[in-house]
């Protein structure tokens, strides 16, 4: 009978130890995914960045995970602003004296816009 209990032991240490591994493997791999999720959009070099920080953070559920990687690629990786429209005046810049150089070329441009 002790046998037969130290057999039934061995074996659920066994499965213990297996499903351990399994989780392991199932945090690693939801760590990847969520890594690549929030990396989306980012160039190559930042998105290796980010999953090199990334390794450092602790796994305890995929939310806080999710939350703490997104925190990360906030303070490293900064949304940039909408680009600033470049304003230009178009408003011809009138001179009283252009030289005749300078008179022939503004003549072909205006040519060309016509």
């Amino acid at each position: 009978m002790t046998e037969d209990l130290c057999k039934m032991e061995e074996r659920l240490n066994e499965q213990v130890k297996a499903n351990i591994e399994l989780q392991n493997r199932l945090n690693e791999s939801a760590k990847e995914i969520i890594v690549k999720q929030i990396a989306e959009g980012l160039v190559d070099t930042q998105k290796d960045k980010l999953a090199s920080l990334a390794e450092g953070i602790e796994f305890t559920s995929e939310e806080e995970y999710s939350k703490k990687v997104n925190q990360l690629k906030e303070s490293y990786f900064p949304k940039e602003g909408a680009p600033k429209a470049e304003v230009t005046d178009e408003t011809p810049v009138e001179s009283e004296e252009i030289a005749p150089a300078m008179a022939a070329y503004l003549q072909a441009m205006n040519r060309w816009n016509k």
